[in-house]
């Protein structure tokens, strides 16, 4: 009935409860370490005609079990029928057979047969068959089978084939398949599936299974799959509790004793636990010497049993506290930690999480008083042994590390696990990072990224070397040593612009990719990691003029991920950090494209504060007014910054930007007032009537109103000054909000001023400002700022100038008027 010449399929000698032969039974899909299965053959398509032949098979097999529902002997040849159908290898053509199946009610038919005929071995033998390969395929559609083989589990205990299958249907459910592979999720949601598996009690049926079948190695190979997949930290944290409360220990016990030597069961039974002591550390930790220490010792050159070993003390030594002292005693955890460490020098991974072990055991407890009065002296010395030991084991996994990417020849692969491990390293402890860079480690980070044929191949290393400098540049002193002393900027910029070029041509080639798609691209994620480590390396000022050769990369990676937010911040960051160093960098910069690429990225983002509120002060930074103050005029920066005034009215911190960059723009030519008047000046006295309390923005605000005031050649800027209710504005921050602030009231008093002093309005600004009680202002600043020079000294004066000008103008309207009548 099986096929057993297909690669998948592995003989195995059973005897069915009739007394019959057993099939050949079929081997799954391995799981492999990530949970994901192997890949499946592509199906082929199928016309008209063969799918209405395949439809037709299975609508005959199941029309026969319909009309005979108590033979067990159609039974059971249909049901073998429709097992041959969805088999894998039947014709390639499963997934056509197992969505007939499932579109004509198949499944109800095979679960009903199944209860009537529970106890025939050969019908359940059959029915768990197609159940597993229905499962493998759509796992959600068939949960309705799931008590369905827990019976047949239970009921056919010596029937080796039931139990194969119903393992693998378990392990299939738990892992929620949809098409051979894991289903997509939600961040949010649970693997609810395999916790509805745990909830039907398979766990005493999986432990039973163990127990009956303990010399056999494919059963209990099964077993522990499932049980992987179950216990998953992926899954809801009383998977694990129901585990522990199962008292699964026997069986684990059991396996590691009678298949000692099968690594594959031995790795397994070390996964379970690692994961079961994500919830119950204690539980763990008393089988610790019994089911882990032994394993460890037993397979010392396994790489994969080592790594998952070490990562479960790792676990440990962070998480509980009682499990020191299993770690620290002779023949405990630290020394299976060391084993592990000089066996696999090699194998980053084991180093890594060697070291973290290593660096979480706190130090041993001191030496315990003799009935002298003493201490213990041989006690305290072999506590300084293994000290001393643990010490030298650290820095030569990191050493080791780090000399493999100094080495030639080392593979690209091997490479960027590497600097993935460098980075779990870095992140632990302030002390690593200084330890890494100490053993020469930017130095070797840096030589793996000149290695690599290609933009493709290199794409990981790059990511990861990046992320790693990033983290040891948060260190003062290894910030200097990256771009000084290993000479890293041209390292990173070549990257991060080969990657950002790569990403453009995948974006024309992929026009249709969505914009979440396209923010996974992995060369995407070089150039942003690559900025990242620029804004690191620029918080350093002695950096600035080294780190000059980046502008184009930074520019490149704003122009090409344009619709990248947190990209464009960044990246401002490092603009802001470099404009704002020396005069001689503002128009290179800008020669560059950074000023295009700082206003387009405001544009684009009108929503994002941070972007406009360091897009300003970028735009100021690069403002100089004999380079470029003619060229950010000449781009639209008034039309930008008003823009971004207007739309975050309420956010003090883009205001303030806001206004100064205007502040210093606007000196540079009455032409520069004009453009900035016409665009903003309605949008100014709107803020200062807003942000009354802020007093920063209040003094800023009045000098641009005194600037703008201050134009009597161009009579546009005070008419749309006046119009826009500056002179409201003035009056009142100087009555109400602030009237002993010296500087605004000086800048106020100016503001006045050289509003009567317009060549064409003089008349017409004096007679507003008294109306609106300027008189009543004057006086209270002279009286309140009485010891101000300044005040004193041009009170009289405009007072008087303003009386002049009310009286002149009540004078000319009333000669109008009584013209007007007469006439």
């Amino acid at each position: 009935m099986g096929n057993s010449s297909s690669k998948w399929s592995r003989p195995l000698p059973a005897t069915t409860a009739d007394g019959g032969a057993a099939e050949v039974v079929e081997e799954e899909a391995v799981v492999e370490e990530n949970g994901i299965l192997p890949e499946q053959a592509p199906q082929p398509s199928l016309s008209n005609q063969e799918r209405a032949r395949l439809e037709k098979k299975v609508t005959s097999a199941l029309k026969h079990m319909k009309r005979y529902p108590k033979s067990a002997a159609i039974q059971r040849q249909k049901l073998g029928k429709l097992r041959q159908y969805v088999n894998k290898d039947h014709d390639n053509h499963t997934s056509h057979f197992v969505n007939a199946i499932l579109q004509q009610n198949g499944l109800s038919l095979v679960l009903v047969t199944m209860r009537r005929h529970v106890k025939n071995a050969a019908i359940q033998d059959h029915a768990c068959r197609v159940c597993t390969l229905l499962a493998r395929q759509d796992s959600v559609a068939t949960m309705t089978a799931l008590p369905f083989v827990l019976t047949a589990m239970k009921t056919h205990k010596r029937n080796t084939n039931v139990q194969l299958n119903g393992l693998a249907a378990l392990t299939f459910w738990g892992m929620d398949l949809k098409d051979g592979e894991p289903r997509a999720r939600d961040g949010d949601s649970n693997h609810k599936l395999a916790v509805t598996v745990v909830e039907q009690n398979a766990y005493p049926v999986i432990f039973s299974t163990m127990k009956n079948y303990e010399s056999n190695m494919l059963i209990q190979d099964k077993a522990l799959k499932a049980l992987v997949v179950l216990t998953s930290t992926d899954h809801d944290k009383d998977n694990r509790t129901a585990f522990v409360s199962a008292t699964a220990w026997r069986s684990l016990q059991a396996t590691i004793t009678n298949h000692g030597n099968k690594p594959k069961l031995q790795l397994k039974t070390i996964k379970i636990l690692r994961q079961i002591a994500t919830d119950h550390p204690s539980a763990v930790c008393k089988r610790l010497s019994v089911l882990v220490l032994p394993t460890m010792a037993a397979h010392l050159t396994d790489a994969s049993i080592q790594k998952h070993g070490c990562s479960l003390l790792l676990l440990l030594a962070t998480t509980h506290e009682p499990s020191h002292a299993i770690l620290w005693k002779p023949g405990g955890g630290r020394e299976a930690i060391l084993a592990a460490m000089q066996a696999h020098q090699d194998q980053e991974d084991i180093q890594k999480t060697a070291i973290l072990a290593l660096q979480r055991l706190p130090a041993q407890t001191t030496a315990q008083p003799n009935n002298d009065g003493g201490t213990t002296t041989t006690t305290a010395t072999t506590q300084q042994h293994d000290k001393n030991q643990t010490s030298n084991a650290i820095n030569q996994g990191m050493e080791a590390m780090i000399a493999s990417l100094l080495k030639e020849g080392t593979s690209v692969s091997t490479l960027t696990n590497i600097c993935k491990a460098l980075i779990r390293l870095a992140s632990a402890s302030h002390t690593n990072k200084l330890d890494i860079a100490s053993a020469n480690g930017v130095e070797g980070i840096v030589a793996a990224m000149k290695r690599g044929d290609s933009v493709d191949a290199t794409v990981s290393l790059h990511r990861y070397a990046c992320q790693c400098l990033t983290q040891l540049a948060a260190v003062e002193a290894t910030k200097r040593d990256i771009v000084q002393q290993a000479l890293a900027i041209p390292v990173i910029v070549k990257a991060i612009t080969a990657h950002t070029m790569k990403s453009y041509e995948l974006q024309q080639q992929q026009q249709d990719e969505t914009t979440e798609q396209q923010q996974q691209s992995p060369h995407f994620l070089v150039s942003f990691h690559g900025i990242l480590l620029l804004v690191r390396l620029s918080q350093l000022l002695a950096n600035h003029a080294k780190m000059m050769p980046s502008i184009p990369a930074i520019v490149l990676t704003m122009q090409v991920h344009h619709d990248r937010a947190t990209l464009q911040h960044k990246a401002m960051v490092v603009l802001h950090k470099l404009a704002a160093r020396f005069v001689k960098f503002k128009k290179p910069i800008i020669k560059a494209g950074a000023l295009d690429a700082i206003l387009k990225a405001m544009l684009e983002h009108q929503d994002h504060t941070h972007i406009q509120r360091l897009g300003c002060q970028c735009l100021l930074n690069l403002h100089h007014a004999k380079t470029t103050s003619m060229w950010m005029v000449q781009a639209g920066t008034f039309q930008v910054v008003v823009r971004a005034m207007a739309r975050h009215s309420s956010h003090i911190g883009i205001q303030l930007a806001a206004i100064r960059v205007i502040a210093e723009m606007i000196p540079c030519s009455s032409w520069h007032v004009e453009r900035w008047a016409t665009q903003g000046m309605q949008c100014l006295v709107l803020s200062i009537q807003m942000h009354f309390d802020n007093i920063t923005f209040q003094q800023l605000a009045l000098g641009v109103l005194q600037l703008s005031s201050k134009q009597h050649s161009r009579p546009r800027v005070q008419r749309e000054l006046v119009q826009a209710g500056g002179i409201d504005a003035v009056l009142t921050c100087m009555k109400d909000h602030h009237p002993s602030h010296v500087r605004i009231q000086q800048s106020g008093f100016r503001t006045l001023n050289n509003l009567t002093t317009s060549r064409r309005r003089a008349v017409y600004h004096g007679a507003v400002i008294m109306q609106n009680g300027g008189w009543k202002v004057i006086r209270q600043a002279q009286r309140v700022c009485a010891e101000d020079e300044f005040l004193q000294r041009h009170a009289h004066t405009l007072l008087f100038k303003l009386v002049i000008m009310f009286l002149l103008h009540w004078f000319l309207w009333l000669a109008y008027h009584v013209t007007f009548v007469v006439v």
